[in-house]
């Protein structure tokens, strides 16, 4: 009987996380921890750009200014430029207040599929590799661009300048 139970219990879990995939990744980049960015290093820029992909979804492009973007893995010894330190880690992509994944790299593709009908707000965060939001004077270093999703399922991207 316990073995029926923990059947059930997995087909449950699977079953929901089917209906809703993003299910697994509900966590919201205001539940992160603060790190503020020392005086003795550079603060990072980021800028999205994005472009509909001819296949499915959109292509996001992170542009990144005085930052080491990058896996856990691949950290270096510390990186100076100009004087000050150039801080390391990676990204946190939110589609809709979701955390969706990590981003290693500056290039990304976001399938059609996590999209909704109508507005959606997609937002990438610097974080270190305690992930960690990176923040200056209180304010976590994010960057958000929309885009509208029509009935007919053609992606409008709004300019974000």
């Amino acid at each position: 009987m316990k073995n029926s139970s923990i059947y059930f219990c997995g087909f449950l879990v699977l079953t929901l996380l089917s209906v809703n995939p993003q299910a697994s990744y509900a966590t919201s980049m205001h539940h992160q921890q603060m790190q503020e960015i020392s005086a003795d290093a550079q603060i990072p820029e980021l800028t999205l750009s994005a472009s509909v992909d001819p296949s499915s979804g959109i292509n996001l492009k992170l542009l990144i200014n005085h930052y080491k973007l990058g896996a856990p893995g691949d950290i270096e010894s510390s990186i100076y430029a100009n004087g000050k330190r150039v801080l390391q880690g990676h990204g946190h992509l939110f589609i809709n207040g979701i955390k969706i994944q990590r981003i290693y790299a500056e290039d990304i593709h976001i399938p059609q599929h996590l999209l909704i009908l109508g507005e959606n707000k997609i937002l990438v965060s610097l974080n270190s590799h305690r992930h960690h939001n990176w923040t200056v004077s209180g304010e976590t270093i994010t960057s958000t661009i929309t885009l509208t999703v029509s009935n007919t399922q053609q992606i409008h991207i709004h300019n974000p300048f």
